[in-house]
């Protein structure tokens, strides 16, 4: 017992050495979680394809038209949706190390951009099978004539083809103008998604380098199939901002879970005023629908809001709430760092 009171009597003279977790929270939850890590698995991809009215059609085997039905937007959107693991972009700056009067100067000569990975699910619906398809068969003609069932005949065709000027990379379709075609692929846009906001890199005139069907295995029983697609580019911009649909093409328009959680500050909110989903947020929220004109989505939220509070003695929520308040200041919290409005930032 003596040694126990001895060692807890040194502990108090020389001061705290285990912390709480105040450092981290200050950190990474503080100002709305602003410098908290982004999430590798909150992403949204959108592949903005030459639209099919821009170009002349020719007939595609295995198709009713010109191509595979890429050009709905709906199929554009589950294209970006299949993604099942994309790079960022990549860079590579070639440098030279130059000697002024034996001291060392580096100096930048030319910026390369690298080539990145993208891994699709290999749907049943055969949307990414037809994607490449339609893209093989926009700058190859290789696959013009090879859906004949019989073997000869098929050979026979080929060998034709081989002959023929066409063979090989000869881009399928001209534009309405009958001048160069346009680029399948005109960019890819990766979004990387967190707090309800963005960040887009936006690869300019991609081209596929490499596509890799899957694998069949009879002894995998747990995997699925996938796709590969390495891709180039030429250039890379960035944009940022809060996400809504004309920021981020396509997101939440297929196969999206638009049921709002009670949890949420949309959609339910809880009995508080300055607390998360409270009053305060929310009129923030309704103030930024608004402000991007989702009326609907305003006048939902103000409605239930309406009813959550429906019978709550605000009083009695206030003076409590003033009282967390003062405590969570006078240890450094901010009651009001999770709470933005339009033009006015956060508090």
């Amino acid at each position: 017992m003596a040694n126990i009171l001895n060692t807890l009597l040194k502990e108090v003279s020389v001061g705290d050495t285990i912390h709480d977790w105040a450092h981290a929270s200050k950190l990474f939850v503080a100002n709305n979680y602003e410098l908290a890590p982004k999430s590798p698995y909150l992403y949204f991809v959108h592949f903005d394809l030459t639209p099919d009215k821009l170009v002349k059609k020719t007939p595609v085997p295995g198709s009713s038209g010109g191509s595979y039905g890429m050009d709905t937007s709906e199929n554009r959107n589950e294209l970006g949706m299949l993604v099942k693991q994309v790079s960022l972009p990549k860079y590579t700056i070639d440098t030279k190390t130059l000697n002024a009067y034996n001291r060392p100067h580096i100096v930048q000569t030319k910026l390369h951009y690298d080539a990145i990975n993208i891994l699709f699910h290999d749907d049943s619906a055969n949307k990414v099978r037809n994607f490449w398809y339609d893209y093989y068969s926009y700058y190859y003609r290789n696959s013009d004539k090879n859906k004949t069932a019989d073997a000869t005949t098929m050979h026979n065709e080929l060998t034709t083809l081989r002959t023929n000027p066409d063979w090989g990379y000869t881009v399928r379709n001209t534009d309405i103008n009958n001048t160069a075609a346009p680029p399948y692929i005109r960019s890819i846009s990766i979004f990387s998604l967190y707090n309800k906001k963005f960040s887009e890199y936006k690869l300019h005139n991609p081209i596929i380098k490499s596509f890799q069907h899957g694998e069949h295995n009879s002894s995998d029983t747990t995997s699925t199939m996938q796709h590969t697609m390495s891709v180039e580019y030429e250039s890379v911009s960035y944009a940022y901002g809060s996400i809504t649909p004309q920021t981020v093409s396509g997101f939440a328009e297929a196969h999206y879970d638009k049921s709002p959680s009670p949890l949420l500050p949309i959609g339910g909110g809880s009995k508080s005023i300055i607390g998360p989903g409270g009053i305060v947020s929310d009129i923030a929220n309704i103030v930024n629908d608004v402000g991007t004109g989702n009326i609907g989505s305003a006048l939902l939220s103000a409605a239930r809001d309406k009813n959550t509070l429906k019978g709550a003695n605000l009083s009695s929520m206030a003076k409590q709430e003033a009282l967390n308040t003062l405590k969570g200041t006078l240890k450094g919290n901010n009651p009001f760092s999770n709470i933005s409005i339009p033009g006015l930032g956060g508090f």
